[in-house]
């Protein structure tokens, strides 16, 4: 029996189209080889689905791009799949200590994750002498990427659009801004966030982004040494308070050290 008499047109477009499954997993269903499903697709001129058109979800929703902003605006970071379908992925890496936090996030965009049950991958750094241990994972690379991608690059490399990223800059995002960057400075107990990739300009509009969206007080401080001069977020002590009062119940347990404890914020 020839394959044409499985499979019409109308039946392989479905299955293949439609219902989206794959060369192989046609041919295994009917019995047939994977090059003949394969062949007779070709012959019969129906479109090949890119993997990204296989994907589960096709638009990111709106607490997930908040998310990812916040992330972009801390560690995270984006990078372009090599070939000719060139989408953007995320990438995630936190230290050992902070397992928990990177599996909240895994399940945060666990509908992004192509086996999100699969462990996360392990790493090992060496610098200085010292060695470092990681978790990381990655989003697939997807065309839904490329709205916030644009919000964050320019020609590979990190340049911020803050009007734009301020329509999903939310809560959430701050969370993990924090998460991310965010620390407590010495005995003033005041939070500071670490943005030492980001210019002056880019930091005085993140500083307004917070001001107008939290009423959040803060001021900007230049680090320099003998060779860079970087700038970080710092905010007055009502800032601070009201600060970990937003977001106590967001950041997860792990990360609850890089907020005033609630005693302090109570006084």
């Amino acid at each position: 029996m020839k394959v044409e008499d499985i499979l019409s047109y109308e039946l392989l477009n479905k299955l293949y189209s439609e219902d989206k499954l794959s060369d192989s997993e046609i041919a295994k269903q009917y019995g047939l080889g994977l090059g003949q499903v394969h062949r007779l697709r070709n012959k019969l001129r129906i479109r090949t689905i890119a993997d990204y058109e296989r994907h589960s979800k096709q638009t990111l929703d709106q607490q997930e791009k908040a998310l990812i902003v916040g992330l972009l605006l801390g560690d995270g970071h984006m990078r372009l799949q090599k070939g000719s379908n060139t989408n953007p992925g995320l990438m995630l890496e936190q230290s050992v200590k902070h397992q928990e936090y990177i599996y909240w996030l895994r399940d945060c965009l666990k509908d992004w994750v192509k086996d999100p049950l699969r462990p996360l991958t392990q790493n090992r750094h060496t610098s200085h002498d010292k060695t470092y241990h990681s978790y990381s994972f990655q989003t697939v690379h997807h065309p839904a990427f490329f709205e916030l991608y644009h919000m964050f690059y320019k020609d590979g490399r990190k340049k911020l659009d803050i009007p734009a990223i301020s329509q999903y800059f939310n809560v959430l995002s701050l969370a993990a801004w924090i998460m991310d960057d965010g620390s407590l400075t010495g005995n003033c107990k005041r939070n500071s966030i670490a943005t030492n990739c980001f210019t002056l300009q880019e930091v005085s509009e993140l500083r307004e982004l917070l001001a107008n969206r939290f009423k959040l007080k803060t001021w900007c401080c230049k680090r320099t040494t003998v060779n860079t001069i970087s700038y970080e977020i710092a905010f007055d002590k009502k800032s601070s308070i009201e600060l970990s009062n937003i977001l106590r119940d967001i950041v997860v347990p792990s990360m609850q050290y890089k907020l005033l404890s609630s005693e302090t914020t109570r006084q």
